[in-house]
């Protein structure tokens, strides 16, 4: 899943999570707003190990 921003259009993406997360649109914004923030994710994970 976390691949999918990479195989088409933002529109295309949002539109088909939606699809397959239709009774769960909360699971829908989850993955969009993780996904979203993977480059602050890798930045605090880069500071823990140098730390």
């Amino acid at each position: 899943m976390m691949f999918l921003w990479l195989q088409g259009s933002w529109d295309k993406c949002v539109t088909h999570l939606m699809e397959r997360n239709k009774e769960d649109m909360a699971a829908v914004t989850g993955i969009i707003f993780s996904s979203q923030a993977v480059q602050e994710k890798n930045k605090l994970v880069i500071q823990l190990i140098v730390s």
